[in-house]
């Protein structure tokens, strides 16, 4: 799936990359030493053992 980076927040050893799926706002966490930036359209593939999904509201896990 091909997606467009909306923003990049750099945290250190690793950074958050902000997208869209479906109009919904997504967050990935992946290694500070990748080369994304904001405007960037990049190709993502997701192992569904790695997925964590987070409830909003209460901040917990699904």
């Amino acid at each position: 799936m091909s997606v467009k980076c909306l923003s990049v927040e750099p945290q250190g050893s690793h950074q958050i990359i902000v997208f869209k799926i479906n109009d919904r706002i997504v967050k990935l966490v992946i290694s500070g030493e990748t080369k994304i930036k904001s405007g960037d359209t990049f190709f993502i593939n997701f192992k569904q053992e790695k997925i964590l999904f987070f409830d909003y509201e209460s901040q917990t896990e699904i």
